[in-house]
């Protein structure tokens, strides 16, 4: 399975120049997305002036199809959350945030995850997850 992080979606969403290879992606279905990530998505656009309504209209129209199954926080994965920044985190070199290492920690053997973070796409890699090229 494929994880989709929020700057996959956004770069979907708001019509980024990487937009259209996230699309593609969508368009292909059977994705899954951390709700943290949902979470972090609809903060962004909040942030960048667009209304609760719209983000769950657009975000929502993709629910149960392109992204059919949310993944939901538990202990598990937050301790594994918790010891991948412990283990990764560097304030310059791997500035990855606690929500990059808990959408990490939601990946099971053989999942692959699809981001533009460059950083979390490298500590991904080093924890031996495939990260899809955008």
């Amino acid at each position: 399975m494929i994880l989709l992080d929020a700057s996959a979606l956004l770069a979907h969403v708001s019509g980024d120049q990487r937009g259209p290879a996230v699309s593609a992606l969508l368009d292909s279905g059977g994705l899954a997305m951390p709700t943290i990530q949902l979470a972090e998505a609809v903060d962004v656009l909040g942030r960048r002036g667009i209304d609760a309504g719209r983000s769950r209209e657009v975000i929502g129209s993709l629910m149960g199809e392109a992204i059919y199954s949310l993944i939901a926080l538990s202990e598990p994965i937050a301790w594994r959350a918790g010891e991948l920044r412990a283990r990764h985190y560097h304030r310059t070199q791997r500035p990855v945030s606690l929500a990059d290492c808990v959408f990490l920690a939601s990946t099971q053997p053989g999942d692959a995850v699809a981001t533009l973070d460059a950083h979390l796409a490298a500590v991904a890699r080093d924890e031996g997850v495939e990260a899809v090229d955008l």
